[in-house]
């Protein structure tokens, strides 16, 4: 059997997997937002953990984060460990609390939950829009690292454009058809196989250089490597701004609403603390900086393609089980990023097109979008644009600088009115969209430290020169939070 037909088995395998989940999703999802979007609100610590921690990994990690290893060493490292030790404890802080309200006000999306804090339709709107510019570019890597793996592993054999096409259909049918349901058991059966594709892969890499230590091959080919000021302080600390505060993507936000539980949402936490620094990013470390010695040279958007390569040099077969690795890593991230982005359209935006629009309506717009998204995505990714870590970054920095002030308002602190709120998001979200698509890092600093620090300024300023909102509403959201805290305080561990 040639190295092409064994990818095409293996994926295929794969995928069919994949889609019977979708099926079974489909035949357990009721038609409506809350069980389409959101899968009832019902889900547990392991099945919470795993789509959390897949959906977390995408092909940024896979390929762009190795790469990055590669590029800069332990500089990038030391930055993804420290944003990898972040995030859980953001799912702990803010996470139970989004929970609370959530159950509370019926919330489906971002959007649905400040514009009901705030009492402003304009806020649903804005965040909304804010959530799609934000997850269009980070989607669109998913479909980039899939054609990538697909074109290297068989020689090109598999154009990038069949490759792209292939991961574009399987993963549409199943989020089309399963909703979140679908979107979440496939995740844990995903999260599985790519956490255990990638501390494989890290195992197998230290035997190829002579001596088996491929730590000490890299510095001698590359002494530069081991060089703590590789990676800029500016981008390392937008880096750990970003994926430390990326609880607060549409995405993984919407995540803390699917629980069953707060209880649910802090075990998930302890176990992300585990999963997240140690299982997933120590061998992306490892693989990238031990390729330095055995891959020596390569340069640009060639660094993100370093697992087919090494494979394709030095076990072909395996390959195709890795293909199906970095499917697990796009599909379960786009799953959910697709439906995120289809829910911000159909709850934020379809009402003002549709007011009186049910239940059944409202989902069936949901299915048509991730349809379209899908198709102008793919279209896209055929430009292959830029470096992926960088690309994928970017994007999340403009709604991490979006929505962290209406989410400070909404969870922290009663003081900020809608006028702070809007003008945070707005300030936060526009200026980190200016510092990366038409004035690129300027001074070196990375997008989200740009769109944080005006946002900020805009926000504390506004904050205090403007009327907070009435107390009866900060009561709503605020008492029902302390009262929350103060029960699990006295129910105990």
């Amino acid at each position: 059997m040639s190295v092409t037909a064994a990818v095409i088995l293996v994926t295929a395998i794969y995928s069919a997997i994949c889609l019977w989940i979708g099926y079974y999703g489909w035949k357990r999802t009721q038609l409506t937002p809350v069980d389409y979007f959101l899968a009832g609100r019902s889900l547990g610590t392991f099945v919470l953990s795993l789509t959390f921690i897949a959906t977390y990994a995408s092909l940024w990690t896979f390929y762009g984060a190795v790469g990055a290893n590669y590029r800069l060493g332990p500089s990038f490292m030391s930055a993804m460990i420290t944003w990898n030790l972040i995030w859980p404890l953001m799912i702990w802080v803010m996470g139970t609390r989004l929970w609370v309200l959530g159950q509370r006000f019926g919330c489906i999306t971002p959007s649905d939950l400040f514009a009901e804090y705030y009492q402003s339709e304009a806020m649903r709107v804005l965040t909304s829009v804010v959530g799609i510019i934000a997850l269009i570019p980070y989607m669109s890597i998913q479909l980039l690292g899939g054609g990538l793996a697909f074109e290297v592993a068989t020689g090109k054999a598999i154009p990038f454009w069949a490759g792209a096409l292939f991961m574009a259909a399987v993963m549409m049918v199943y989020t089309f058809v399963g909703g979140l349901r679908a979107v979440a058991w496939t995740d844990v059966f995903q999260g599985i196989f790519f956490l255990a594709v990638m501390v494989a892969l890290s195992v197998w890499i230290f035997g190829i250089p002579e001596g088996g230590n491929a730590f000490r091959a890299s510095a001698t080919a590359n002494p530069k490597l081991f060089d703590p000021t590789n990676f800029g302080w500016g981008q390392w600390l937008g880096f750990v701004c970003t994926w430390g505060l990326s609880p607060l993507l549409p995405h993984l936000m919407q995540r803390c609403f699917m629980a069953r539980s707060a209880r649910v949402i802090t075990r998930t936490a302890a176990s992300l603390a585990i999963l997240s620094p140690w299982v997933q990013t120590v061998p992306v470390m490892i693989v990238g900086v031990a390729a330095v010695s055995i891959l020596p040279g390569l340069k640009g958007g060639a660094t993100d393609a370093i697992i087919p390569l090494l494979l394709a040099k030095y076990a072909p077969y395996v390959g195709a089980v890795v293909v199906a690795g970095a499917f697990a890593a796009g599909m379960s991230t786009l799953d959910s990023q697709l439906l995120s982005a289809s829910s911000l359209v159909t709850r934020d935006l379809y009402r003002y097109v549709r007011p009186g629009a049910d239940d059944k309506e409202q989902a069936r717009v949901g299915q048509l979008f991730v349809a379209v998204v899908t198709v102008v995505m793919y279209l896209f990714v055929l430009t292959k644009p830029g470096f992926i870590v960088v690309l994928g970054t970017a994007g999340a920095g403009i709604a991490i600088a979006g929505y962290l002030f209406p989410a400070i308002g909404v969870l922290f602190w009663p003081r900020a009115g809608r006028v702070a709120a809007l003008g945070g998001l707005v300030a936060g979200g526009l200026t980190a969209f200016l510092t990366f698509a038409v004035w690129q890092f300027p001074l070196g600093l990375h997008n989200t430290l740009w769109g944080i620090l005006v946002g900020a300024v805009v926000f504390l300023v506004l904050a205090y020169a403007t009327r907070p909102l009435p107390y009866p509403q900060q009561a709503r959201f605020h008492g029902l939070l302390a009262d929350a805290i103060a029960g699990v305080r006295k129910a105990g561990p």
